[in-house]
Parts: structure tokens; C-alpha cells; sequence
């Protein structure tokens, strides 16, 4: 691994630095030879000439200050930021920089352009990714952000101490440059963010670093190698390879958590499972109604159409003969007051997050169901293994009981317990089987496949690597950021604070504005009227101000809910490393010697009583002894797996302490029908989270 870094870094110092930019676009340097309003044709300092095109996004700027293309002309000096698409063939011109004050000006861009460090961001459904940058103080920087998602608010970043709100196109691009002017954090938000809203959060995109901290080595290497000529370039490669890279190595990623044992079959069940699940699909489409409710509550009421006639009296028609008589055309529209709307939006647009979050946790959950079921079904056929082993014990018992009392030497009932135990195991391979059908059957209804369908894993239990113990403190803040509850439960708070300020601006009245036209006929002139109206909170204090009462009240009840879940988040992670802890160390003691020494027990005690020195009770009780080693290491395989299970669900009900014996098994498979129902373990060590889920999520 740590060769295969050093060649990357080698990789990176050797490539040139132009096609890092821009997630893969380059940065163009020259004099413009031709130009038009679709494109511009730039000779480089090679004296190479590349054709730029322009779309509806490039910008332009002359001497800082926004311009358009109708001010360049043939021998201008230019940078221009490029991207690629695929739909054009040619460089498309992200933004265009020249000067008015002569060559000196635009080499000084030049030298702007070549200090400024490119970061690729991208919006994806979990936010901006990467979460965390680093940069100087004073370092330029162009973060390139590309939105891949429409399941997010982020359709545009807001970097207030900076000035810069940019739209973020879906697929395309957006490059920001800035510089960062102290050490600290740069807050941004979404475009959904205002001044003093909850949802603007310090950057976790952005951290520059103080003036004394320098950037890291990699970055060092990579700015020095971006400056060195070609030759030096090839000059450092050779000395790298001959040995210096090792000095100069990038530090090792840290430790991630340990990814759960998958197998071709186990991973096709997963991958059929969240495709197929009835319940999934259900989510999904639940999540897609709460998103399609955003546009309506943000709407406008619909406006109102109003045809009429007034008539004097009732004998004769007199519209035309008499003045007071008339049609009428009438429209009127309501429009609430200021910033009613967004914030209905806003509350909308929470939900939908929550209802995704809800998604998110069955994702989890089923997953979760399909890995307990495959362990279940893993237990029970190792379970048979473990009873073909019991029965060949038993049965050199059973030949060692005949031998014996055929040679007079043992009594009859010896031969019969022996006989008797053969029978037993009879009964408990039934058992067994029962519970590989019910372990299949519950995989087949997760990936909806017939009931009856055969499973067969290509792997047992102790094939699988046991999990790796995690870092306390990792495993504490993993919990906490992957919960679906936790993050529900933020958005739950965020949501209520918005119902908060709309409540509070329901003191304020909607207006409603009306025209219309009245013609008389004959020679009377029309008549017109236009008219205001809005509401009076005359019921205030048992309406509006009850409603703010409630949201304030709800906002609390959604702090608090946040603060228990983290308390449970933590309580529950620390219980799982501490299990899998014990669990791990209980392997090892199974491994290093308690299996050998109870096959050894068994082996000698069964052989002592062929030649009359033990008792046949003594034979009986050191192949239980055995058996039940054999049946308790399985079982603790099987707990240490469940735990890395509960991890990767993000559990929150508590780990269970290990199984019981042989046959105790019940399988998984039923969480995703209803969050509300938990579904069973496999035996006791295969607790389900969908309660615990459930509760969680229920009071949101």
C-alpha cells in the first residue's frame, strides 16, 4: 500500500499540472488571434492555437470588473478557465480575463491564475463532498462545485463574508475564486440560507490556515513540482524511484471502519433486496410526494374569475335603458404578506428532508435484514455440519457401548443412552432444517423471489473476517453522523423554527387586490373598480398567538429530541465496541485452545472407557462438553458479525448478549414491512433496530 502511494504521489509530481485543473479542464494562457460571439481562438505561449467556445454561463472580466465578449479583440492578452462536456467537442470558456492596461496587467493575472489552487467540490444527496478543505491564508483558491443531484436544497452556494452567491446547475461546473483573508472558518450556506438562519453552518468545505501553518507536505510537493520544468521534473521522478520517496511518502489515510464480509451470493441478495422491497419503493415514492409539495405551498393562491349582471327589478330587462344596471367582469388576486411564502416553502422542503431521512433508515434496516437472515441461514447449515459431527461421535460411542457389553465387560444400558442420543440428534436435525427453509424463505421475501427457492452460501461462518475493534471515539462520531434519526430529528428542529417565524408573521395580513369593469350598454359609459382588502387579526390571542405558543413549544420538544437521540447514539456505540471487544477476545480464547482441548477431553475420555476406566456418563458428558464448545464458538462468530451489522445500521436498540445453544435459532426478515414491528434475532444475538427505529423516528 505504501508503494502504491509513493507512485501516485511520483504519478502526480511527473503529470502536468494544467490537467488537474478544472476537473479536467485547462487553464489557457495567450493572445487572442480570433474572436466572435461564440468563441474565441487563443495562441499560446508555445505559439499554439486552441479554439474556446463561449455558452450562457462564461463570464468575462476586464481588469476585475465584469465585461462581456464584445470588448475583445484581436491581440488581447487573455486567461481563460476552461471545463469540458460532453455534448461540445471543443473547451468551453468558464471565464474569460483580460486587462485594459497592457501586457503588464494581464501577466500580473497570469501570475494570479498561476498561484490559485483548484478544489473539485460535488453536491451529491449527502451534501457537499468533500466536507473539509484545507487552504492559507492568502492563498487563492477556485473551488469548482458540480451539483449531481436534484435531491438537495444546495442548488446554489451562498458565501456571504465574501459576497458570493452563485447558482449550481445540475451537472455543469461553477467555478468561485477567492482568497482567504484570516485563518479560521468561512461559513456558507445553500441557497436557502438567510442571515441568521439555523441552516447556515460553518464551512466544512473551506478551512484556511493560519499564516504560521503552512500547507501539508503533499501540497508542498505538488506546488513545487507545478513550477519545475519538464526536465526537473523527470529528474526528481528518477531520484524518487531510486529511493528518495521514501521521505517524502503522503501521510496514510486514516483508519476506516472495517467493511462487512460480502460474498458474491450475499451481495446479490443485498442488491436484489433494495431493488425489489415493496416497503423501499413505498418510501421512495412517499419521499417523492412530500418533494413534490415544495412548489405547491410555495405558490400563489389561485386567483379568482367573477362573471355578473345587476338588473333593476325584476319584471323587465334594463341593462342599457337604466344606469344602475350593468354586467361585470371581475378578477381579484391574494397575495400574503412578505416572506409568508418562502417560509411555507421552507417547512415543506424540511419535510421532504425527513421524509428522505426515513428512506434512508429502511436503506439501512433492509440491508441490515437481509446480512442478520444470510447469518442465520449460515448458523443453521454449520449447525448441521456440527450435528454430522455429534453423530459420528455418537456412533463410535454407540460401537464402544455394543463392544463392550458384548464382551460382558459393560451394562445394556449403556448401549441404550448411547442409542438414545443418536435418536435425539435426529430430532434436533429437524429442528435445524426447519430453520434453514425459514432462513430462505425470509431472504426470497426480502429480494421477492419464490419462497421456496434455494439459497446457497459458498461460505460459513468461520470463513467470515471478524470485524475489526474500531476506535472509540470513531465509532462514537460515525454513529452520529450517518443516523437517519439524528440527522431527521435536526431537520425536525430546523423545520419547526421556520414554522416559528411563519407563525409569528401571521399577525401580519394577507392582502387581496380585486378589478373589474362594468359595461352598462346602450349609451351609458362603463363603469370600473379596483379595490384592496386584508385580513384583521381580530382573534389573535386564541389563533395566532396559540400558534406561536405550539411552535415554540414544538421546537423545544425537537431539541430535546435531538439531545436524547445523541445521548443513545453514544450510549449505544460505546456498547457495541465494548461487546465486540469481549466478543473478540472470547474468539481468540475459542481458537487458541478451549476447541482443541475439548476435541482432546472427548477423544480421551471416550477412549478410557473402551479399556473400563471411566464411567459411560463420563463419555456422554465430555461429547456434550464438546459439542456445546463447538455450538458456543459459532455462536460467538455469529455475535461478533451482528455487531458490525448493528454498526453499519446505526443501531439503536442495545446489543444482546450471545446465543444460546444449538436449534435456538430465529430468523430476521420482516423490519422492512413495518417500522413499527421489530423483527426477530437469530437466537438472542441478533437483535433488529426497526424498534428502536421506529421510536425514534415516530416522534418527529
Amino acid at each position: 500500500m505504501q508503494f502504491i502511494k509513493q507512485i501516485t504521489l511520483i504519478a502526480s509530481l511527473a503529470f502536468p499540472a494544467a490537467a488537474l485543473a478544472h476537473g479536467g479542464g485547462e487553464h489557457l494562457m495567450g493572445t487572442v488571434k480570433t474572436v466572435d460571439e461564440k468563441g474565441l481562438t487563443v495562441e499560446t505561449k508555445e505559439k499554439k492555437e486552441v479554439k474556446v467556445v463561449f455558452d450562457d454561463k462564461t463570464k468575462f472580466e476586464k481588469d476585475g470588473a465584469a465585461s462581456s465578449a464584445k470588448e475583445l479583440s484581436a491581440g488581447t492578452r487573455v486567461v481563460v478557465h476552461t471545463t469540458k462536456k460532453q455534448d461540445v467537442n471543443k473547451p468551453v470558456a468558464v471565464l474569460v480575463k483580460f486587462g485594459s492596461k497592457g501586457v503588464e496587467h494581464t501577466k500580473h493575472a497570469e501570475h494570479e491564475h498561476h498561484a490559485a489552487r483548484s478544489v473539485a467540490l460535488s453536491v451529491t444527496d449527502q451534501g457537499f463532498t468533500p466536507d473539509h478543505v484545507k487552504v492559507r491564508q492568502g492563498e487563492p483558491v477556485d473551488i469548482v462545485i458540480t451539483r449531481k443531484t436534484d435531491k438537495t436544497c444546495a442548488t446554489a452556494i451562498n458565501i456571504p463574508d465574501y459576497g458570493i452567491k452563485r447558482d449550481l446547475p445540475l451537472n455543469e461546473a461553477v467555478t468561485v475564486s477567492l482568497t482567504p483573508k484570516k485563518s479560521g472558518e468561512i461559513k456558507y450556506s445553500c441557497g436557502m440560507g438567510r442571515d441568521g438562519d439555523a441552516w447556515r453552518r460553518p464551512l466544512r468545505g473551506v478551512a484556511p490556515m493560519g499564516p504560521r501553518g503552512g500547507p501539508t507536505r503533499r501540497s508542498t510537493l505538488h506546488l513545487m513540482a507545478s513550477a519545475l520544468g519538464p526536465w526537473l521534473r523527470a529528474a526528481l521522478l528518477v531520484v524518487l524511484l531510486a529511493g528518495g520517496a521514501k521521505g517524502w511518502a503522503a501521510p496514510a489515510d486514516a483508519a476506516k471502519p472495517s467493511e462487512q464480509p460480502t460474498d458474491p451470493v450475499l451481495k446479490g441478495l443485498i442488491d436484489e433486496s433494495l431493488a425489489a422491497l415493496p416497503e423501499l419503493a413505498r418510501a421512495r415514492a412517499t419521499a417523492k410526494a412530500e418533494r413534490e409539495r415544495v412548489s405547491q405551498v410555495g405558490a400563489l393562491p389561485d386567483p379568482m374569475l367573477q362573471l355578473g349582471v345587476q338588473n333593476d327589478g325584476f319584471t323587465s330587462w334594463q341593462v342599457g335603458k337604466m344606469e344602475t344596471s350593468w354586467y361585470s367582469v371581475m378578477a381579484s388576486q391574494t397575495f400574503p404578506w412578505p416572506g409568508k411564502l418562502r417560509l411555507r416553502s421552507e417547512v415543506a422542503e424540511f419535510a421532504a428532508s425527513q421524509a428522505d431521512q426515513s428512506t434512508a433508515r429502511l436503506r439501512l434496516s433492509t440491508e441490515a435484514d437481509v446480512r442478520r437472515a444470510y447469518l442465520s441461514l449460515l448458523l443453521a447449515r454449520d449447525h448441521l455440519a456440527l450435528l454430522d459431527r455429534l453423530e459420528a461421535i455418537s456412533q463410535k460411542s454407540v460401537t464402544a457401548a455394543r463392544t463392550r457389553y458384548e464382551a460382558g465387560t459393560g451394562a445394556q444400558s449403556d448401549l441404550l443412552r448411547a442409542q438414545l442420543e443418536l435418536t435425539r440428534i435426529k430430532q434436533r436435525r429437524w429442528t435445524i432444517e426447519v430453520q434453514v427453509d425459514t432462513a430462505q424463505q425470509a431472504l426470497n421475501r426480502l429480494r421477492g423471489h419464490p419462497l421456496d427457492e434455494p439459497i446457497e452460501p459458498p461460505v460459513h461462518l468461520a470463513d467470515l473476517s471478524l470485524p475489526a475493534l474500531p476506535d472509540e471515539a470513531a465509532a462514537l462520531q460515525d454513529a452520529l453522523d450517518r443516523s437517519p434519526e439524528l440527522a431527521a430529528a435536526r431537520l425536525g428542529v430546523t423545520e419547526g423554527e421556520r414554522s416559528l417565524s411563519l407563525a409569528r408573521k401571521s399577525y401580519l395580513p394577507d392582502f387581496t387586490v380585486s378589478a373589474g369593469v362594468m359595461p352598462r350598454g346602450g349609451d351609458f359609459p362603463p363603469m370600473w373598480l379596483v379595490s384592496v382588502g386584508g385580513t384583521l387579526p381580530v382573534f389573535a390571542g386564541s389563533k395566532q398567538s396559540r400558534a406561536v405558543v405550539e411552535s415554540e413549544a414544538r421546537v423545544a420538544a425537537g431539541a430535546s429530541n435531538v439531545q436524547a437521540l445523541e445521548q443513545v447514539l453514544r450510549l449505544r456505540a460505546r456498547q457495541r465496541v465494548t461487546a465486540l471487544r469481549a466478543t473478540l477476545e472470547t474468539i481468540r480464547l475459542y481458537r487458541d485452545g478451549l476447541l482443541v482441548q475439548s476435541e482432546a477431553t472427548a477423544e480421551s475420555t471416550r477412549a478410557q472407557y473402551e479399556v473400563g476406566k471411566v464411567t459411560f456418563a463420563s463419555v456422554l458428558e465430555a461429547n456434550a462438553g464438546f459439542i456445546a464448545d463447538e455450538d458456543g464458538f459459532l455462536q460467538v462468530l455469529t455475535q461478533a458479525q451482528v455487531l458490525a451489522i448493528d454498526a453499519a445500521e446505526v443501531s439503536l436498540t442495545p446489543p444482546q448478549a450471545q446465543g444460546a445453544a444449538m436449534g435456538a435459532v430465529a430468523v430476521p426478515g420482516t423490519a422492512a414491512i413495518d417500522l413499527s414491528t421489530p423483527s426477530s434475532g437469530l437466537g438472542s444475538t441478533v437483535p433488529n433496530s426497526a424498534a428502536g427505529t421506529s421510536a425514534s423516528m415516530s416522534s418527529m
